[in-house]
């Protein structure tokens, strides 16, 4: 699905991009199409969320191993996006109310229709 992507982020202010932080297999590929969507002339002026699930399960990789495989200091330095970083688990409502601060505090004065 990701090649339709840009077809839907042509009038979005902010982005939320989910990662499997169980699965490291998938790390990788997710962060190789985070900096893709990145990228994406749309979504110069976007905040962005990068919401890491999954951290109730024992297979979930450690934030400080996700900020190194995922480059996540550099990416926060050199983005021209507002990126902000959450862990959650989605299955036990951790980190949800973070998420729905963010999502608040980052649409609030946002054009109506984001």
């Amino acid at each position: 699905m990701a090649p339709i992507w840009p077809t839907y982020l042509s009038d979005s202010s902010i982005l939320i991009f989910m990662v499997d932080s169980s699965n490291p297999a998938q790390v990788s590929a997710s962060t190789i199409l985070l900096l893709t969507t990145l990228a994406s002339e749309h979504l110069q002026n976007a905040s962005v969320l990068v919401l890491l699930n999954k951290i109730d399960l024992s297979s979930s990789i450690q934030l400080s191993e996700l900020k190194y495989i995922m480059q996540l200091e550099e990416l926060l330095q050199n983005s021209k996006q507002n990126i902000t970083v959450l862990e959650c688990s989605v299955k036990e409502g951790t980190g949800l109310k973070e998420v729905i601060r963010w999502i608040g505090e980052t649409t609030k004065g946002a054009p109506s229709g984001s």
